[in-house]
């Protein structure tokens, strides 16, 4: 309210202006990022009284605050809600930068936002500014030989993501999937033409599990072997591989190799 002191020939008169903003009048209610807040009373721009419908309380703030929203509830410092900033509205498409595109679910905040990549359906929880440059994986995308994906793996003391690459269940996985799909493998080695991996092994994640279940604890190194099982088995899966140490390798290569050569002279 502005008050205003105009002399004229019959003395003094005051003039009362109201100055209050069309957007500020009294009763007025304005979305916050924590509930609907109640205009009480507008004092000036910097003084502006509302009341939390929800909780009821009552707190002083600046009429630019309260247009944007941006008003705290000091019942509820987290909000109870958020302002979802125009780029990552729920729906919305992105591309990632190698593993296919993905779909906004929710934005709970600009630390923790639902994704779903489209091509595996695969959901985690994500950062906004990962969102915006798209370097989030998807596990169970097939990176490798383009037939194979590492899937989700457990977390703990016993494993590094960083260098699980370096582990020997990855490196017997890896073998075994450029085994039957690289072409380059199988170039050097053509006998492993025509291998095939059963599809729970093609996620290294499933290959994990079997992997600690089976490999021997007796510190000694093994070797994943699919013919000792059935002689000139080409299939690998939980039914058709044992683990042999590297001595009991060649020594059933040697055999093999034997008793091929005897068919031969027969």
């Amino acid at each position: 309210m502005l008050t205003v002191i105009i002399a004229s020939s019959f003395g003094l008169r005051l003039f009362f202006m109201d100055r209050t903003p069309k957007d500020m009048l009294i009763g007025s209610e304005f979305k916050t990022n924590h509930g609907i807040a109640k205009l009480l009373q507008y004092k000036s721009a910097t003084e502006v009284i509302v009341k939390f419908i929800d909780s009821g309380i009552v707190r002083t703030t600046f009429s630019q605050s309260l247009r944007k929203g941006r008003v705290t509830d000091p019942s509820n410092p987290k909000g109870l809600g958020v302002r979802v900033p125009n780029d990552i509205q729920v729906g919305n498409i992105f591309d990632s930068k190698r593993y296919g595109k993905f779909e906004i679910l929710e934005y709970v905040s600009s630390g923790r936002i639902r994704i779903k990549f489209l091509n595996t359906g695969f959901e985690t929880f994500v950062k906004a500014y990962h969102v915006r440059n798209g370097s989030i994986k998807d596990p169970y995308e097939k990176i490798v030989c383009g037939v194979a994906c590492i899937g989700v793996i457990p977390k703990g003391a016993a494993w590094d993501h960083k260098k699980i690459k370096d582990t020997r269940a990855y490196k017997a996985w890896q073998k075994m999937i450029e085994r039957c799909y690289d072409k380059a493998t199988q170039n050097r080695q053509p006998t492993y033409k025509g291998a095939l991996v059963c599809k729970e092994w093609l996620c290294f994640e499933n290959f994990l599990k079997w992997f600690n279940e089976t490999y021997p604890k007796d510190g000694k190194l093994y070797c994943l072997d699919k013919d000792s099982v059935k002689i000139g088995n080409k299939f690998y899966s939980p039914d058709h591989c044992i683990w042999l140490t590297r001595i009991e390798n060649l020594n059933e290569m040697n055999v093999r190799v034997g008793n091929k050569r005897k068919k031969r002279n027969k």
